[in-house]
């Protein structure tokens, strides 16, 4: 319960923080404002100061208590500058906001229920798929893991987070430098005094939901009637629905949703590439929107800092900013021509078509820089490419049908800055689906495949979001309540409640790597758990024990998989539950294949050949084994080994030290 009340309390200074630093940008730039873009800019703003800090602390290799009072201190150098700049504005907002009556409370929740109805659910939805507990998500090991060993290293960035292992300082990606995210999560959950796994798995999850509604809805205030903005999200609580089912067509029914890694915003929203994915393009979008009118230095500059704070997330934002710009260029280029056609202005009637062209040109002269730069590479990553393409986006129904809505809008709406919008969309609609650029899509990638993929799966959320405009801009052509859109709402949110309860048997069918589906099912007690630590209780258990040693780096022998619950798991769990943990999987420590099999036979009581395991164990200077027998754990303390930990209850399993 206590990461519940610490979680809390992280919202409240948080939110304050956010709201603090986004009312300056905003007063700076000068935005229309209202209250999500501040929240929205705030909570960039406070990622780009942790960017700021991070990326040299990473850089330099600093120690993490270093980098910690660093971090400390910038943030109250720059709060404590903020609060003192814009004291006379939040006093009469304080002053303003004092005496909220009951018709306020009503209209903000009549205004945003739909919100906290979709964070509750996907957080719910999300904490329950066992996928992150048994399977760890595929990836957890690797960002949990770098989260909790970043936290009291002597150097950033000194170990092989695939497996604990302490690396060379110059071993280190240039790319993995900018991503300063994990580094950011791992203060604020310091600060906090949040267990990490339980920070990244609930508190970061709530938050991003409720910052994915928040931006979607801010951006679809921006086209249609504030009041109704909030709808636009109901297409979303499809994805409540596990990708490896919506992937396979809802079973008979041939309604197949293949977006890449789809599975990352039902279960790890908390991930900088999901954040990157599914945020990225609708936030610059909302900042965008007046510089189609007017060009404004200062809100360029605001532009520029949430595209550093995207980079901080994952270095895929190199892409989606890439097609971003040359896009929204373009843009503005038709914007200004056609306003300059309206005003019979022949100069910059000129200019704007020299401007088209030469974005036209740009685009066509990746297909000739392609052959001269690394064409090997271009070639290798387009042929990738084809295949998802013929096996995922030609049957994509978000692909094969989003023009439409697209068309819709852009006939319906009357305001030109909306259209210009719409056809924004409609530019990278056709830049994913007819492809005709592929070469410039395989440069901005870095000639990986998989981050075009990503960049599509950015352009499918809008899609999504343009088809729930299309659906509220022809209902407001012949209603004006809000009564049947919320009506419509609940009942399409209750089928897809009680289809997932249905056929959540099926759904077990399609449990392959990347389908957001365990063949365990899910848990929907878990969230409402009071001992809830969103991990396995042989994770938590061993890594408190090896928290309460002193500061280091221990080497722990344990099987790579192991049943746990009647459920497979594996020992790269370990890495998350502490820091001080080093394991043999993935060349932690090279053991031949041989004698890995003879370890794990005997760690799960089907070999006694006990001096063997202790000549390997010192051979290899393994100083922990987890045994799963309690023969095996007789055998070895007969030949002096230490049990450190045991558990006699269900799933027995022991530590010992050699």
């Amino acid at each position: 319960m206590m990461n519940w009340f610490l979680s809390i309390l992280f919202y409240i200074v948080i939110f304050a923080q956010y709201y603090l630093i986004g009312d300056t940008l905003i007063s700076f730039a000068d935005y229309k404002t209202s209250l999500a873009k501040k929240m929205i800019l705030g909570f960039f703003g406070t990622f780009f100061i942790t960017f700021l800090v991070g990326f040299p602390a990473q850089f330099f290799r600093i120690s993490w208590i270093s980098y910690f009072v660093i971090q400390c201190f910038v943030f109250l150098f720059i709060d404590l500058g903020f609060l003192i700049l814009r004291r006379k504005q939040l006093i009469r907002w304080l002053k303003r906001n004092k005496n909220v009556n009951v018709e306020t409370i009503k209209q903000f929740v009549c205004n945003n229920w739909l919100c906290f109805v979709f964070v509750f659910l996907f957080t719910w939805f999300s904490s329950a798929n066992n996928l992150p507990i048994y399977e760890l998500n595929y990836d957890d090991f690797y960002y949990i893991g770098k989260m909790v060993n970043l936290v009291g290293t002597d150097h950033l960035l000194n170990e092989n987070y695939y497996n604990g292992f302490l690396i060379n300082l110059s071993a280190v990606p240039l790319e993995r430098l900018f991503n300063t995210y994990e580094l950011s999560y791992s203060f604020l959950s310091s600060v906090f005094s949040i267990d990490i796994i339980f920070f990244c798995r609930i508190t970061m999850v709530i938050h991003n939901y409720l910052f994915f509604v928040l931006i979607y809805k801010e951006l679809s205030s921006l086209l249609i009637p504030s009041q109704y903005s909030q709808y636009s999200v109901v297409p979303f609580f499809i994805f409540l629905i596990p990708l490896g089912y919506l992937q396979n067509g809802l079973g008979n029914l041939s309604f197949h949703i293949c977006s890449y890694d789809l599975w990352q915003f039902q279960t790890a929203i908390f991930y900088g590439g999901s954040v990157v994915r599914v945020l990225s393009v609708p936030a610059l979008m909302i900042f965008s929107y007046e510089l189609i009118e007017k060009i404004d230095i200062k809100k360029i500059l605001i532009i520029a800092m949430l595209s550093v704070a995207f980079l901080s997330f994952s270095t895929i934002f190199l892409q989606i900013f890439a097609v971003y710009s040359i896009f929204i260029l373009l843009t503005k280029c038709i914007y200004t021509l056609h306003n300059s056609i309206k005003n019979k202005n022949i100069k910059i009637i000129l200019f704007s078509i020299a401007g088209i062209i030469f974005i036209l040109l740009v685009l066509l002269s990746t297909k000739f820089i392609a052959k001269i730069l690394n064409p090997d590479a271009v070639v290798a990553c387009i042929e990738g490419l084809n295949a998802y393409i013929i096996g995922w986006f030609d049957f994509d129904v978000i692909l094969r049908l989003g023009i439409i809505p697209i068309i819709v809008c852009i006939l319906i709406s009357k305001n030109i800055q909306n259209k210009m919008i719409y056809l924004f969309v409609l530019f990278l609609y056709a830049l994913v689906t007819t492809m005709w650029f592929k070469e410039f899509l395989a440069l901005t990638s870095g000639n990986m495949f998989f981050v075009i993929n990503r960049t599509v799966a950015s352009i499918q959320f809008l899609l999504i979001l343009i088809a729930g405009l299309c659906v509220i801009e022809i209902f407001l052509k012949f209603f004006s309540n809000r009564t049947v859109p919320s009506f419509i709402s609940i009942v399409y949110i209750l089928c897809i409640c009680f289809f997932f309860q249905n056929h959540v048997d099926r759904f077990l069918d399609y449990t392959y790597l990347g389908s957001g589906i365990s063949s365990a099912g899910w848990d929907f007690s878990r969230l409402f758990s009071k001992n809830n630590s969103m991990t396995l209780d042989i994770f938590a258990n061993i890594g408190n024990y090896f928290n309460s040693l002193p500061y280091g780096n221990y080497t722990l022998y344990c099987p790579e998989s192991f049943t746990y619950n009647d459920n497979e798991t594996f020992s790269l769990g370990f890495l998350m539950s502490s820091n001080r943990i080093q394991l043999h999987a993935r060349e932690g420590i090279n053991i031949p294949e041989e004698k890995i099999a003879l370890l794990n036979s005997f760690c799960l009581g089907k070999s006694n050949e006990t001096d063997l395991v202790c000549s390997y164990l010192n051979d290899y200077e393994l100083e922990y084994i987890v045994i799963f027998d309690e023969n095996s754990k007789q055998l070895l303390e007969n030949k002096g080994g230490t049990v450190v930990f045991e558990n006699t209850k269900k799933n027995y399993y022991c530590l010992i030290k050699n």
